[in-house]
């Protein structure tokens, strides 16, 4: 039986497993942080909790601090019973829904009263950081917040999103938190577009312009390794359409790189739909 709730709950519960772990020594815990909208990407990620941890927390909460004014914070896709019967299927133990209230105890409009993570610039510089001053101090926030609540041994990340993968798992590092962080490969339809809660946003026509996202990183992949062409040479190439960003970066310092090993990124706005994909080519 699924169990749900906000921080109070969520201390219950802990403090079961708490009281468990002094009976056997199995008790992990898995975080698998959400902005809710689930999909297979999400299944994938509390499927990969499930192998590693005793007891799965999904978390679902829409995070203000990582959206600029601008952004789609007050529309972004929200469906609680959805989201609650989705991990009611998969077995998942605790879905934690905090209220806003939980988690910042003064006035969003007052927001520089809160104690912010400052992320590490040569990671968060570039990319989405560049385009999103905001995003990447707002996840690591919230993200700090999640980690130190829930307790969580483990903690689960796609790599659809790279970047803030890494920041996170700098941020555990450099904080030295228990949490160990595990990446889990994209998950893709049947065409090769990367699921996002976002994609609910797309209908036919921007969903068929969505899927060239991946297959410029195809395309580039395949030159990469085949040609052994340099990555300047490959955007003259295939850089036809308006990308937000398409950049070939280190895997692990993200600094630019013309020759593989490398991971290629890609941004694009559909009809006002902000989607990200990524490939890595070795």
């Amino acid at each position: 039986m699924l169990k749900t709730g906000s921080k109070k709950e969520l201390q219950a519960y802990l403090q079961e497993l708490a009281d468990c772990k002094k009976s056997r020594k199995d008790a992990s815990v898995g975080l698998v942080p959400t902005m809710g909208a689930l999909h297979d990407g999400h299944k994938a990620l509390i499927k990969k909790s499930q192998e590693l941890a005793k007891e799965t927390i999904v978390s679902l909460f829409v995070n203000p601090l990582q959206f600029s004014q601008e952004e789609d914070f007050t529309i972004y896709p929200r469906n609680f019973t959805a989201d609650f019967e989705f991990c009611q299927r998969l077995g998942v133990n605790f879905l934690f829904v905090p209220s806003i209230e939980d988690l910042y105890p003064v006035e969003l409009e007052k927001q520089d009263s809160l104690t912010k993570v400052q992320p590490d610039r040569q990671l968060a510089d570039c990319l989405c950081g560049k385009l999103r001053p905001r995003l990447f101090s707002g996840a690591l926030t919230i993200v700090l917040k999640l980690l130190n609540l829930t307790k969580s041994d483990f903690v689960f990340f796609g790599e659809k999103d790279y970047q803030q993968l890494l920041l996170v798992q700098k941020m555990i590092a450099d904080f030295e938190l228990k949490s160990k962080l595990i990446g889990v490969k994209t998950v893709r339809d049947s065409s090769g577009l990367a699921l996002s809660s976002r994609n609910s946003y797309l209908d036919f026509a921007t969903r068929e312009k969505a899927l060239l996202l991946f297959e410029t990183l195809q395309k580039s992949k395949k030159l990469a390794q085949e040609r052994k062409i340099a990555f300047s040479e490959i955007k003259q190439l295939l850089e036809q359409e308006n990308f937000e960003y398409f950049e070939a970066r280190d895997n692990l310092t993200l600094e630019l790189r013309q020759r593989p090993p490398f991971r290629i990124f890609i941004a694009a706005r559909i009809a006002q739909v902000r989607l990200i994909d990524n490939i890595l080519v070795e």
